[in-house]
């Protein structure tokens, strides 16, 4: 069996870091990690839940001839039953505190390749969805910034 991507175990880091924070009324089988960030509520064993997914496309800074620096985007995306209800939840606010103070600025512990992680936001909440599927969505993006050692280089 072939060795697991640089980008697939910042993925699965990030799932089970997020589910050690204990997020208010979150269980822990409810954050998964999925190919892509959706409004399915299928994906989810259950509501509130948080998808971890890859995202968007990676961004590559100049490297040296033997490693390239790679930044590596992970969607976080929150899901929970809005039913309508138009007052400001905390609680949802404080989940998205609760990961951003988790990653922001540091290494990823668990992936000894990764050295800083920075916050890209997306919109809190998708009017749109609201609208037309009663779920409040939102997230935002973390972009893990590791080296790797470029494969066949001398």
């Amino acid at each position: 069996m072939a060795a697991l991507s640089l980008h697939k175990r910042i993925v699965d880091q990030t799932t089970n870091r997020i589910q050690l924070l204990g997020l208010t009324n979150i269980p822990t089988a409810n954050v998964v990690s999925c190919r892509l960030p959706t409004d399915r509520v299928s994906t989810l064993p259950g509501l509130p839940g948080v998808l971890v997914s890859p995202f968007g496309q990676e961004t590559l800074p100049p490297g040296s001839t033997e490693t390239t620096d790679v930044g590596y985007p992970v969607a976080v995306t929150f899901v929970a039953a809005a039913n309508q209800n138009f007052s400001v939840q905390d609680v949802e606010l404080l989940w998205r505190e609760a990961v951003i103070d988790a990653f922001i600025d540091q290494p990823l512990e668990g992936v000894p390749e990764v050295y800083d992680c920075q916050v890209e936001p997306l919109p809190i909440i998708d009017m749109g969805l609201f609208r037309e599927q009663n779920l409040a969505v939102g997230g935002f993006v973390l972009r893990f910034f590791g080296t790797r050692v470029r494969v066949g280089r001398n």
